[in-house]
């Protein structure tokens, strides 16, 4: 969510479309390669990410055939949680709870190949990472 209040910068498209990019982990494309993504106005008291570069979770294979592993590190989430598989649509393919896992296998066979985005949360923090399905 963007803080209230009056900013002495002033963006266009490509500043926009580059600071989505950057929160998805998605690649550059056209001007947006070389704007600056917008930062300073982000409220995070939600516990939101904003770098998916972070070192909670990994997603392996990536791409993947359908079948692939979220490998959860250091317990930065605590002993419970839930992961979730959106499709580029926001439609919400899988959905897990986890205990005391450290990796869980997930099957997307029968869904159409994409990008995908792996959500793990805890209720308090999430992280989100994407994966390819081809």
């Amino acid at each position: 969510m963007v803080e209230a209040g009056q900013y002495a910068e002033t963006y266009n498209l490509y500043n926009i479309l580059r600071t989505i990019e950057d929160m998805y982990g998605l690649p550059h494309a056209c001007n947006a390669a070389t704007a600056t993504a917008i930062s300073g106005c982000w409220n995070t008291s939600n516990g939101i990410a904003e770098n998916p570069d972070h070192d909670v979770f990994s997603v392996f294979p990536n791409p993947a055939d359908g079948k692939f592993s979220v490998q959860l590190k250091n317990s930065a989430l605590g002993k419970f949680g839930n992961i979730e598989v959106y499709n580029a649509f926001g439609k919400k393919v899988f959905m897990e709870n986890f205990t005391n896992s450290d990796s869980k296998e997930i099957h997307l066979k029968n869904s159409p190949s994409g990008i995908y985005f792996v959500k793990v949360s805890n209720g308090e923090k999430l992280y989100i990472k994407k994966v390819v399905i081809e």
